[in-house]
């Protein structure tokens, strides 16, 4: 009855609501050598950042599509990337150690605050983006989604003010 999408959606049969902001974030092992002294600035962090191991949604996916538009024009291509369906699967690959990743601070934040997973600094500014609900347009609502709705936008406005979240200290 009703969807939770990470981007706009033009379908004119849906009604298309805003409702929260998200972050994306590249995440790493806190044992990964990107993370460990000397920290790697300009072209060489650059270049490290292309060699790394990606563990990547499927192509069409919309946070691999957010990822990419905001690391390709930085890394040019993943030069060595293993394509994963899940979040989960790619969380448990970070932890594991096999790469690093482009998720959403909503996905991993537990992970984060457990100390399993580091937000690795890319050098480019923070990449946020909105996340809407959807519906059918003609479809008739019943009691209990009307109630979800009015909770999707309490919750939309209890969010309002505090949009920008202070960046993980590991």
């Amino acid at each position: 009855d009703l969807g939770l999408i990470e981007g706009p959606c033009p379908e004119p049969g849906l009604v298309v609501q805003p409702w929260l902001d998200d972050e994306l974030l590249v995440v790493a092992s806190p044992m990964h050598a990107l993370l460990r002294p000397p920290a790697l600035d300009g072209e060489a962090r650059r270049e490290a950042l292309r060699d790394a191991v990606w563990l990547l949604r499927e192509p069409g996916a919309g946070t691999r599509e957010a990822g990419d538009a905001w690391l390709l024009p930085l890394l040019r291509a993943y030069r060595r990337s293993i394509t994963m369906d899940s979040p989960e699967a790619i969380k448990q690959g970070v932890i594991e150690g096999l790469g690093l990743a482009c998720l959403s601070r909503w996905a991993v934040q537990r992970e984060l605050d457990q100390g399993l997973m580091r937000v690795l600094d890319t050098g480019l500014a923070p990449r946020r983006r909105p996340c809407y609900w959807v519906l059918q347009r003609d479809k008739p609502q019943s009691p209990a989604l009307r109630e979800f709705i009015a909770l999707l936008q309490a919750r939309r406005a209890q969010r309002a003010p505090a949009r920008r979240r202070a960046p993980h200290k590991p």
